[in-house]
């Protein structure tokens, strides 16, 4: 299998939300100490993986199943729209399980809000133009950490790790030929810049800085 191809697969971006969720609570004491106790944390892992992983993959199996789309890479961007729907519908569905039944870091809950929009926004988008889901779910993550860095604590570390790894996937769509130059990087831009300012936004108007 080729490097570009095994890339693509390992930051596919159904494994994304649970991917930044723990790297934020393992980089950040102070935040992982707001969540209640290790059954409250272990809740929250699980809803995001059923709603974010689980149920979108298995909703785009039935559909290839179905004949309703041709790829399991949605490669046509006509064939994104109801993945994509579901997977915010999921995702929506996710969160509100979250937030009913647990005291949910406010940092935590504009991050998930914030990767809803980035899904609904891609819907949009998918009627008109291909954009990279891989980097707007790989732009988001490193909108998370530049946030989490202004918010609670420095982490030099993890900004330039995450950039590199955006870096790093960025050449393998292109490699891949999956996407062009232009779509990779709006779909880096966008999704950096909604976590980003969402969160911020978010934790001000709600009066946690």
């Amino acid at each position: 299998m080729r490097l570009s191809k095994l890339i693509s697969i390992i930051l596919h971006p159904v494994f994304i939300p649970f991917l930044t969720i723990f790297l934020v609570l393992n980089i950040s004491p102070e935040l992982k100490n707001q969540i209640p106790n290790v059954n409250s944390l272990l809740y929250i892992y699980v809803i995001t993986i059923i709603s974010s992983f689980i149920i979108p993959l298995f909703f785009v199996f039935l559909l290839a199943k179905k004949g309703f789309i041709t790829s399991l890479e949605l490669n046509l961007k006509k064939e994104r729209l109801l993945p994509l729907l579901f997977s915010a519908a999921s995702m929506s569905i996710g969160f509100l399980c979250i937030e009913y039944f647990l005291i949910f870091p406010s940092f935590l809950k504009a991050m998930f809000l914030a990767a809803i929009i980035i899904v609904f926004l891609a819907v949009i988008i998918s009627f008109f133009w291909k954009i990279s889901l891989h980097m707007l779910s790989i732009g988001g993550v490193l909108g998370v950490i530049l946030a989490f860095n202004f918010t609670y604590a420095k982490a030099p570390l993890a900004i330039l790790f995450s950039f590199c790894i955006c870096v790093l996937l960025g050449f393998a769509r292109i490699k891949e030929k999956a996407h062009t130059k232009a779509q990779v990087l709006f779909g880096f831009l966008i999704g950096l810049l909604i976590e980003f300012y969402f969160i911020k936004a978010y934790l001000i108007n709600t009066s946690i800085i």
